[in-house]
């Protein structure tokens, strides 16, 4: 039996998760109001699970305010982190914690944050695998996607306007996960609690490729035009894709998740990828 705590359910990607993982799981859903934590909250005979999907995911907020960055991305979770006793702690972190200047991005690269987002992420990265070395899972992922990411929504929202003719980028790479992959493998690291820092990702391609695929599946209709991505948007960046950790775990292969993860790099995405709900 497992007793998980969730922070962050009242953002986009914290609310999938719990949306979908109560269904398998007793969750608990940690707040900043929350005053206390304590032998009431946590069962003693349970070892506690802590998804830590809260923080500022605005690069631009977190560019002009490191405070802000840091009191999100890092300070909260220390603060939650040591109220519990033993616990495991699953940390989304991102691709930001590189530079996107290389591409296709493994555990073994030098992080090299450029922004202070990834800065903040990287230093809870450091500070858990300094205090909470075999408790903790570091999971970077890349781009969540899903019918309700602002990348999709724009896209279709685009694609609505009669003629419309949407400008992507065509030189930014990037390797967009659908969020099933997402749930399928925090249900993972929940039974099997791995250790360490692990890249979960999908298939690596630019951003106009992904725009393409994206209204190809909606049967949308709409001009691509390619643009700069120094153009578009400040914060992308030439090539921010990661290698997927998951894909060479032979010992795991009956797993659904690893056969949803080598149908997605094998055969590309579906429909029903991007569902927010499989669980």
């Amino acid at each position: 039996m497992h007793q998980i705590f969730l922070t962050g359910a009242s953002g986009y990607i914290g609310n999938l998760i719990y949306q979908n993982l109560s269904n398998l799981y007793s969750i608990k859903v940690i707040q900043r109001k929350d005053k206390e934590i304590n032998e009431k909250t946590v069962e003693t005979n349970l070892s506690p699970v802590i998804i830590y999907a809260a923080g500022n995911k605005d690069i631009k907020k977190c560019e002009s305010n490191f405070e802000l960055a840091l009191d999100a991305n890092f300070h909260y979770l220390k603060s939650i982190a040591e109220k519990f006793i033993d616990p495991y702690i699953i940390y989304l972190s991102t691709d930001y914690v590189f530079n996107g200047l290389e591409g296709n991005y493994s555990e073994d690269h030098t992080p090299s944050p450029d922004t202070n987002y990834g800065k903040s992420k990287l230093l809870a990265e450091n500070w858990l695998s300094n205090n909470y070395l075999g408790q903790s899972n570091i999971l970077r992922v890349s781009t969540i996607c899903s019918h309700s990411s602002s990348f999709i929504k724009f896209l279709l929202k685009e694609a609505a306007e009669k003629n419309s003719t949407i400008e992507v980028a065509d030189n930014s790479f990037f390797s967009p996960t659908s969020i099933n992959l997402l749930l399928e493998c925090l249900v993972f690291l929940i039974e099997e609690r791995l250790n360490g820092i692990y890249h979960l990702s999908g298939p690596r391609t630019s951003r106009s490729e992904f725009a393409r695929l994206i209204l190809t599946l909606y049967s949308k209709k709409s001009l691509l035009k390619n643009k700069d991505y120094k153009l578009i948007n400040e914060f992308l960046r030439p090539d921010l894709s990661l290698k997927n950790s998951f894909l060479e775990m032979k010992d795991f292969e009956s797993t659904t998740f690893l056969k949803n993860l080598k149908r997605v790099y094998s055969e590309g995405y579906l429909l029903k990828d991007f569902d927010e709900k499989l669980l």
